[in-house]
């Protein structure tokens, strides 16, 4: 047979195979579509670009540009992320896979931050992703998008020819796709953004996102909210957060925690509008007055916002457990001083800084951590001091060696110190209901109060909040005054006294 006949055979062949392939595909409308893929070099400010060690008059590095390959696609209906594949293959001119590349980390918009995927492809709704071309790629190269889940995937190549040409894992799922008898996962639309506006120029608006338990669409099932102030580079950051809802470290374990509790989770990102680097002993009468009315601000149109959430989504308006870290911690505490009622207990790590102590918190169960090492370890003392004089429930653990950073030690703390709060919920509603009628308490800086739970009047075991020694309440004269720390139960004694 001539060279021609077989190449027209081949051609023959390919067409018969391509009309077959189209039938077979064409009983569906797909579920994902690739609509273009092409190559592009990033400006410096698109993308995390890595830089050279030379560096502008401004002191600034050079960036280096990169090649991407940019893939334009888009899923029929809504699609969490973590159910698809998306990846590019690269293939030289032989048929040989080189290499591959997943998505690169991209910032879409200013303030957004970086991230590589969205956590839900919404239906129809186009996304573009950018995949790193690798180094020394053949420049007669082909590169195949790939973008599906285990049912069904598109491809696309660049230049522009045959997807089935190419060899690629998922070569087989493309050609033929399972044909029906399965249901893929439902995307819940679980999560409102609720925005307030704020009167502080700093931070002119606050967004609230509230997912309710078990995919609930209101909260008249909620026992209670699991409300976290973060830090964030945007809102897409946010979103990312709460599709999110594996146990793991961070803001895994409260997203479980919520779930098993059937309580609602409202999330929002923290701002810095006082000094991280000082506390309230520090500052001037005048100075304190001032970051005192900025926050106040932010703290109404918070509250104001929770209220509304009650009134058209019946969110519970008590028993929130409260958390941040780092900054976020900062901004936390600052809330719970300022509005306690709606605060069942709170858990903050590595603050740095902290604002006064007011006596209208001592409702509130709390639980500070931080590290010896962490720059606000001395603040933070001073902060724990002021709290036993204002009868404070206060567990505080400061661990040794740890600097400003996360601790999966003061994640188990806190989650433990949850679970003691939440057995009081009905207690302390009783509690505001009894003393929240009554006259103000003031008391004179030579005064103090008992913590209002006896729990922490005569708790089980004492910590040693310098020393961090974990003695039983009969041996309570093992720690100074000043350092001791109550620790109401054993479970919680035990978990603080972990190293």
């Amino acid at each position: 047979m001539s060279a021609r006949v077989s190449g027209v055979v081949r051609l023959w062949c390919l067409l018969a195979w391509v009309c077959f392939f189209t039938a077979e595909r064409g009983h569906a409308e797909a579920f994902f579509e690739i609509t273009t893929v092409k190559v592009k070099t990033l400006p410096s400010d698109g993308a995390e670009l890595p830089t050279d060690k030379k560096a502008k008059a401004t002191g600034k590095p050079t960036p280096v540009p990169v090649s991407f390959v940019e893939v334009k696609l888009v899923a029929r209906e809504d699609i969490r992320a973590k159910n698809t594949v998306a990846k590019v293959y690269f293939i030289d001119a032989a048929g040989k896979r080189l290499s591959e590349a997943d998505p690169a980390l991209i910032q879409r918009a200013k303030g957004d931050g970086l991230y590589a995927v969205p956590s839900i492809y919404q239906a129809q709704k186009p996304v573009i992703l950018y995949f790193p071309v690798p180094k020394g790629l053949p420049k007669n190269a082909t590169m195949v998008a790939v973008f599906g889940d285990k049912y069904e995937v598109a491809a696309k190549t660049y230049p522009e020819a045959m997807p089935a040409r190419f060899d690629f894992p998922q070569k087989a799922l493309f050609m033929r796709p399972v044909a029906g008898g399965f249901k893929r996962e439902p995307v819940v639309g679980d999560v409102i953004e609720y925005a307030v506006k704020t009167q502080n120029p700093n931070q002119p608006k606050i967004t609230l996102f509230v997912r309710f338990p078990g995919g609930a669409t209101d909260a008249s099932k909620a026992k209670g909210v699991m409300a976290i102030c973060v830090l964030a580079n945007g809102l897409v950051d946010i979103r990312n957060m709460l599709a999110k809802m594996d146990e793991g470290e961070g803001l895994g374990w409260k997203f479980k925690f919520a779930e098993d509790h059937q309580l609602a989770v409202v999330v929002w990102g923290s701002h810095s509008l006082w000094n991280p680097r000082v506390n309230f002993d520090d500052m001037d009468k005048k100075a304190a007055a001032q970051l005192d009315k900025n926050f106040d601000e932010v703290a109404d149109a918070w509250a104001n916002g929770i209220r509304q959430l009650g009134t058209e989504y019946g969110l519970p308006q008590q028993n929130f457990l409260l958390s941040g870290v780092s900054g976020s911690a900062q901004w936390a505490h600052r809330l719970a001083l300022r509005k306690p009622g709606f605060f069942l207990a709170v858990d903050v790590h590595i603050p740095s800084s902290f604002d006064r102590p007011t006596i209208e918190a001592n409702r509130i169960l709390w639980c500070l951590t931080t590290g010896e090492l962490e720059i606000g370890y001395g603040r933070s003392l001073r902060f724990l001091k002021e709290c036993h004089r204002l009868g404070y429930p206060i567990i505080y653990k400061a661990y040794i060696g740890l600097g400003h950073q996360g601790s999966p030690l003061a994640d188990r703390l806190g989650r433990c110190f949850f679970e003691y709060a939440l057995s009081f919920a009905q207690q302390r509603i009783a509690y505001d209901k009894e003393t929240l009628s009554g006259p103000k308490i003031t008391l004179a800086a030579d005064q103090s109060l008992q913590p209002w739970l006896k729990s922490f009047q005569s708790p089980e075991y004492i910590g040693d909040a310098v020393n961090q020694g974990m003695y039983p309440i009969d041996k309570i004269d093992e720690v100074s005054p000043g350092f001791r720390v109550a620790l109401p139960t054993k479970e919680i004694a035990e978990t603080w006294n972990l190293r």
